[in-house]
């Protein structure tokens, strides 16, 4: 290894552990106000909750992450056109919000349920707070400066659970969620830009189309992702009602908590560790390589321990009433599986610019999902979920052919390169479940929930510290970052 490739390895690994640290603090905060809003709301409230989130959530993907692509990838944009870049995702943001505020009366009598249509003004706002954190992120990120963002996604997730929990308590009720939501994405803008160090300059507008057109290929891809992501929602709450929204809703929340805590730090990082490793691809492979086995060392044992203590999980924090919520989250924990193998590919086929393929897979995706979600969710929320899943899954051979095509990686290494890992942790898996129905009706939940995953921890790194060295050895170093990376410069 290089020593300049082993200096961007360092500060690579040294994001990702701050893009930890930030993970966890924002889940553990997020779920237990996510659990005590959805003991009190119940699953009716949750699902139209649920409902008014996913109609917004679509323009904020037009304002948000993907749209500062650009600044990750054209570094050398001038403070003036970053300035026009700026106003004009502000602008795009307010303009959208106006549109969801004209069109809430018509949502609302829609989903025959006069709450909707407050509760989307509230969520429209959303979108511009949305469009003004996108550039300082960008930045940030541009320089890996994930300390900085971490503090601003901490901070603010902090901020809108305390809001969200005080006002559930005192019987806001889908307020609540509302309320949580816009706090966290105001606060999260603020420390951003605070942290940022950045003014902006009298706009300079004639690199902002150019901006607009690098942009539009990620753009759309996340919207047709997200398309992909909500079409569920739709299908569901319109042809199974609120409450299995509801339940769809909760499952679906749990299993991007967890994802996010565990996977998103590696997504944070990857758009940057790919433009700083792009022209050495002998180092990307080796990078996209570790990236698998560290995500799959990571990824399976949460996602299939999950599954294994899901009927405790589901009771324990939200209730006997939320019961019904168990088999949606044990199969959305399949999703899981497959966004550690996924983490890399969407950054490497976007830093070579390779957008129509991206596009090409968001589309096959969104349209298996069109098609065989409504014709599943005829026979109940368990099918339409298992429909859900299997679309996912058939694509994942399309986007590893297409990175192999790129001559990074084939598309077997990315595939079968947690395979050890995923063993194992099936292993863990069966054991774990066996514990947690022996002990079911002797054990309380909570006693019986910190056994299990003690037990499966042990069990999972002893078995990889005999039989899967190198991605034990690998995690540790992604934890442990710069002292190891520092080694392996003088070495390598």
């Amino acid at each position: 290894m290089t020593q300049s490739s082993a200096s961007a390895h360092h500060r690579i690994a040294h994001g990702a552990l701050w893009a930890f640290i930030a993970s966890w603090s924002k889940i553990a905060l997020s779920l237990i106000a996510f659990a005590l809003i959805a003991r009190i709301i119940g699953p009716e409230q949750f699902g139209l909750n649920t409902g008014a989130a996913a109609l917004v959530m679509f323009g904020q993907v037009l304002v948000g992450t993907a749209a500062g692509e650009v600044i990750i990838q054209r570094r050398e944009l001038s403070d003036a056109s970053l300035s026009a870049y700026l106003w004009t995702l502000f602008g795009i943001g307010v303009l959208l919000a106006v549109i969801v505020v004209a069109v809430s009366p018509w949502i609302a009598h829609v989903f025959d349920h006069p709450q909707m249509a407050p509760l989307l003004l509230l969520y429209s706002g959303c979108i511009p707070l949305t469009a003004l954190q996108t550039v300082p992120a960008a930045m940030l990120s541009a320089r890996l400066e994930f300390k900085a963002q971490a503090l601003a996604g901490t901070v603010g997730m902090t901020s809108g659970c305390l809001v969200g929990i005080a006002l559930a308590l005192l019987g806001a009720g889908i307020w609540s969620l509302g309320a949580l939501q816009f706090v966290q994405i105001g606060v999260n803008a603020a420390v951003l830009w605070r942290k940022c160090h950045w003014t902006p300059a009298a706009p300079r507008w004639d690199e902002v189309p150019a901006c607009l057109r690098f942009s539009s290929s990620s753009v759309a891809v996340r919207m047709l992702d997200e398309l992909e992501n909500q079409l569920p929602k739709v299908f569901i709450g319109g042809i199974l009602g609120a409450t299995a929204l509801g339940y769809f809703g909760v499952s679906r929340r749990i299993f991007d908590l967890l994802r996010d805590m565990l996977l998103m730090p590696l997504m944070m990082v990857a758009l940057p560790s790919v433009a700083e490793t792009r022209s050495r691809k002998e180092d990307l492979g080796v990078l996209l390589k570790s990236a698998l086995k560290a995500s799959a060392f990571i990824g399976y044992p949460a996602f299939l321990g999950l599954i294994a203590v899901t009927p405790t999980v589901i009771p324990l924090l939200f209730g006997d009433s939320w019961g019904d919520a168990v088999v949606p989250l044990q199969l959305m924990c399949l999703l899981g599986l497959l966004s550690a193998v996924t983490t890399f590919n969407y950054a490497i086929l976007r830093d070579y610019n390779k957008g129509a393929q991206l596009i090409m897979v968001a589309v096959i995706s969104t349209v298996l999902m069109a098609v065989s979600v409504p014709i599943a969710a005829q026979f109940g929320l368990i099918a339409a979920i298992g429909a859900v899943v299997l679309s996912r899954y058939i694509v994942l051979p399309i986007q590893a052919l297409q990175v192999q095509q790129l001559g990074v990686s084939t598309w077997k290494t990315q595939i079968v390169s947690g395979g050890p890992s995923l063993l194992i942790a099936v292993v863990m898996s069966i054991a774990v479940a066996a514990l947690r129905q022996a002990l079911d009706d002797v054990l309380a939940p909570l006693l019986l929930l910190v056994i299990c995953i003690t037990a499966g921890a042990m069990i999972y790194l002893a078995l990889s510290a005999l039989f899967t060295r190198t991605e034990l050895r690998y995690a540790l170093e992604l934890v442990r970052g710069r002292r190891k990376q520092s080694a392996q410069g003088q070495t390598d």
